[in-house]
């Protein structure tokens, strides 16, 4: 996927960052450099976090109010509003967990001060159905907490952001 996003971008358009962090069993420094080899390319950065600062920093500034927001325009019957109440009630509303398993999206030039900009464009995997599921591989939230989740795939989240940041058309995927 990132392969595919250095490729397709001319040098000057696109730098992709990745912040890898200890979220599941097997997750490591260690893990994450040997995962990141996959990717040798110049304009990908990798960093490793493993205080979950940075996931972080994204919750409390860009996220805050995320979970409420979609809780509130999510039908109690969706099969996500259970976890997502049970998860609200136990971490104070909001989650306090690190933003994870996602990707954020920003034009060319933008500046980062004191405060984590506010992404263009973004997907947020919350279910995960296997690799050998086709072209729909799990559920995403995506660009606007007051939606619905969406199934789709990562490759489908990332050519629709990067098309929507960078002004081309691509086709749409993923379904509500």
């Amino acid at each position: 996927m990132l392969k595919e996003v250095v490729e397709k971008y001319p040098q000057e358009q696109v730098s992709v960052h990745v912040v890898w962090m200890p979220m599941v069993t097997g997750d490591s420094e260690r893990a994450a450099r040997s995962t990141g080899t996959v990717y040798p390319h110049d304009r990908v950065h990798q960093y490793y976090d493993g205080e979950h600062l940075v996931g972080l920093v994204y919750r409390r500034e860009v996220f805050a109010h995320c979970l409420r927001e979609i809780l509130a325009v999510m039908p109690s019957d969706h099969p996500m509003h259970a976890d997502l109440s049970e998860y609200a009630a136990s971490s104070g509303n909001e989650g306090e967990g690190p933003l994870w398993d996602a990707v954020l999206f920003y034009p060319p030039g933008v500046e980062w001060t004191q405060c984590v900009p506010e992404p263009a464009a973004w997907s947020k995997q919350v279910g995960f159905f296997g690799d050998d599921a086709g072209d729909v591989t799990g559920v995403f939230f995506r660009n606007d907490c007051k939606q619905l989740p969406v199934d789709s795939d990562w490759h489908n989240q990332v050519r629709e952001a990067m098309a929507a940041v960078m002004g081309t058309t691509e086709p749409t995927g993923g379904t509500p």
